[in-house]
């Protein structure tokens, strides 16, 4: 008896003991509590919320969507370059980019397999494919189809930083924009006129594209909306703006002629001009038509500005002007260089566009003549003429384009009998820098 009461005392003390351990270890881990007497009433407290920027959103974890393919010439304002341009005022290189089809980049004369653009793309960008008319896509008012006339552009080339990408057809029947598809990133591309159709015209031998687009995606730094355009674009030729050509370029120019003056060169162009295409130019149909050749400077907005004749004869050069030329509306009004010999007055080409047409309210065009003079030396008589040119169309929602301009000289080797020989050289081709714009304030 006694032995079991002392097994029983000590398993009623290691009862114990182990009751006061647990109770120990829980009171530990147990909230804070507040007792009243025997009863006991607990205080929770909530656990600590966590932070905010360490949870992650269903928009982080949700992958990025794809950029949307775009035109990058036109969302970038990309610079661009063609290889030539034709001797015509109203055919601009900037006609390429403006996403108007019934207007056309022509290249100079003869300038057909071969002739090209380059668009610069910036890193980050990538390219998919372009879009192009392959043709001059418009009738003109005399109802003549410019899209059956011209060469139409059949098969290109595309190069990226020189290399081919690949050759692609197209199809010449087609007037509207034409889908190729290929791939690449930042660089300079290049699309090469590879084969063309010619037209009907056979003297009209110049490529026409009427439109382009390179499609792909803008980097992810671009701001705005990816369809606005944010710069319009700059079209250089023979180079991109940035990277001029070191040589100047020379066409020849032929001069026409003789006429017995400048008032019999002028009643041979009106009576030569398309009169119903003349009548449809005058905007208000205050005058029989709108054409008119060699007005008097003073109501042509200074057109030419500058010296608009010779002041001195030289050698075989009697005389030289420059005058205004509306008799051809579809070239607008262009300012024709005459210079006479003992054989007469010779035409020796359009200089420029010089003013805005009647029916181009909120067109520029202006010509500032630099230089106009004759020099003999060693029985050889020279003429010499330099100029800027200057434009701006009209844009969508009537705002005024870039101003663009191209700084030319005309030099000519004039006997005394016979006609001058010229030629044409654009010493600082056609871009849209800031430069033009100071000079119509000089």
């Amino acid at each position: 008896m006694l032995r079991m009461t002392r097994h029983t005392g000590h398993a009623r003390w290691y009862r114990a003991l182990f009751a006061t351990i647990a109770l120990s270890h829980c009171t530990r881990r147990a909230a804070p509590s507040s007792v009243s007497g025997t009863d006991a009433s607990v205080t929770t407290v909530a656990p600590r919320a966590p932070d905010a920027t360490s949870i992650p959103t269903a928009l982080d974890a949700a992958p990025r969507p794809p950029r949307p393919s775009v035109d990058l010439i036109s969302t970038l304002g990309l610079s661009l370059a063609v290889s030539s341009r034709v001797d015509n005022a109203g055919d601009l290189p900037e006609h390429l980019v403006d996403r108007n089809p019934e207007t056309a980049w022509n290249s100079r004369s003869e300038d057909l397999v071969g002739a090209w653009i380059d668009v610069r793309v910036p890193p980050g960008a990538t390219v998919t494919g372009l879009r192009m008319i392959v043709g001059y896509a418009r009738t003109n008012r005399r109802g003549q189809d410019l899209f059956t006339m011209n060469h139409r552009v059949s098969r290109i080339e595309v190069l990226l930083d020189g290399r081919s990408l690949g050759e692609f057809a197209m199809d010449v029947d087609t007037r509207t924009l034409q889908t190729v598809q290929f791939s690449g990133g930042a660089g300079t591309y290049r699309v090469r006129v590879a084969a063309m159709l010619a037209g009907e015209r056979p003297d009209w031998r110049e490529a026409c594209v009427s439109e382009l687009e390179l499609l792909g995606t803008v980097p992810d730094e671009s701001p705005g909306d990816a369809g606005a355009r944010a710069v319009r674009p700059t079209v250089g030729v023979g180079a991109l703006p940035d990277e001029r050509p070191a040589v100047p370029t020379e066409t020849s120019v032929v001069a026409t002629g003789p006429s017995t003056n400048v008032a019999a060169y002028c009643r041979a162009r009106m009576r030569d001009r398309d009169r119903a295409q003349c009548r449809q130019e005058d905007p208000e149909g205050a005058r029989s038509d709108a054409c008119f050749c060699g007005l008097p400077s003073d109501s042509l907005e200074d057109a030419p500005s500058g010296r608009a004749s010779l002041a001195r004869a030289a050698g075989a050069v009697l005389g030289a002007r420059i005058i205004p030329d509306f008799t051809d509306p579809s070239r607008g009004v262009q300012c024709v260089a005459l210079v006479q010999t003992q054989s007469g007055w010779y035409a020796v080409g359009d200089l420029a566009s010089c003013m805005r047409a009647p029916n181009m309210t909120g067109d520029l065009r202006r010509m500032i003549v630099r230089r106009f003079d004759a020099q003999e030396a060693n029985g050889t008589t020279s003429l010499t003429i330099t100029w800027d040119a200057l434009s701006s169309d009209l844009q969508e929602g009537e705002q005024a384009g870039p101003l663009c301009g191209e700084s030319v000289e005309l030099r000519c080797e004039v006997a005394a009998t016979g006609a001058p020989t010229c030629r044409r050289i654009v010493r600082v081709p056609r871009d849209c820098s800031r430069r033009w714009r100071a000079m119509l304030t000089d």
